[in-house]
Parts: C-alpha cells; structure tokens; sequence
C-alpha cells in the first residue's frame, strides 16, 4: 500500500538547494511502491525533472530519470539520494549535509596547519642549528 498519492510533495535536499517535487504517479509492486515525481521548479538547465521514486520501508530514494541518465545530464547531486515528505525534514536533512562539509573543511584545514607547522618548526631548528654551527667556527678560528 503506498502512502503518497497524486499531488502529494516529497522535498530532496542536495548540496545546493531543496528541490521539491509533486507525485505524478504511482506504480504498485509485491512489496514496495515507485512513484513518478515531477520537479515543481526547473532543475538548472534540465527543467522540470521527472523521476521515479522508490518507497520501501517508510524511506523515498530516488532510482533513476524517467527521460535520460542523471550522469550524463549532470544532474547526480540534485536528484540522487532520499526524498522527504516532510518539508523540515528535508531542511534538517540540508543542513546536515552543510555541517559535513564544513566539518570536513576544517578537518583539511586543521591537516594542513599541522604539516605546515611541522615543516615551520623544521626550518627554525635548521636555521637554529646553522647559527650554532656558524658561532662555533667563529670561535674555533
């Protein structure tokens, strides 16, 4: 039994944006159910997508275009993943994404400051080392 019907709005969260989407048909399985969706607003330059939804226990994830291949169009991130039918969700869902991301650019960041003060240091004992070794021949002659 599905719990959509026509009309209904699921919302995608992708890196950029929330997509919202309407129920355009349903096609019931032994099982699970699929259902056609269609983009409310245009997708980029690809318009009003129209996607096929696939429901199996409580969880909406996207399966494939139903006019083209999302590789080839470009368009992975803004249709690939799990569709909510709950708007705040979706943002919830958003968010998280950006929290990753941010989480992951500072763990990067954090990386490179520990190899650039790694080598920093390196340099200040070399320098170090030279100006001890300068001193000691001066003294030496």
């Amino acid at each position: 039994m599905s719990t959509l019907k026509i009309g209904d709005k699921l919302w995608h969260p992708c890196s950029i944006d929330i997509i919202e989407h309407k129920v355009v048909g349903i096609r019931q399985y032994e099982g699970f159910t699929q259902y056609e969706t269609k983009a409310v607003h245009n997708v980029g330059a690809s318009g009003k997508v129209e996607l096929i939804i696939d429901e199996r226990n409580g969880k909406f994830r996207f399966v494939e275009l139903l006019n083209g291949n999302e590789y080839a169009s470009g368009l992975g991130d803004f249709v690939e993943g799990f569709y909510y039918p709950n708007k705040t969700t979706a943002r919830i869902e958003f968010y998280e994404i950006h929290r990753v991301s941010a989480w992951s650019n500072m763990e990067e960041k954090k990386r490179l400051y520990e190899e650039a003060k790694k080598r920093f240091d390196q340099i200040v004992l070399l320098v170090k080392n030279l100006k001890e070794e300068l001193n000691s021949d001066s003294l030496s002659k």
